[in-house]
């Protein structure tokens, strides 16, 4: 779980600064983990809080 989240937050940091490089790869890698139902939907509140940051950050 503990690398589920620092991936979710590395993309989450990734959207909120603009920076994308590596963002595919930390995707794949943490579709790619080992999780329970619930552990997966923690991980994924990150990545929708990643979303929400492009949003509020649209012009």
């Amino acid at each position: 779980m503990d690398v589920a989240r620092t991936l979710a937050t590395l993309i989450e940091l990734a959207a909120a600064l603009e920076e994308t490089d590596g963002v595919a790869e930390w995707r794949r890698r943490l579709a790619a983990l080992d999780l329970t139902d619930a552990e997966r939907r923690r991980a994924e509140e990150g990545l929708r809080n990643a979303e929400d940051l492009r949003l509020w950050d649209a012009p």
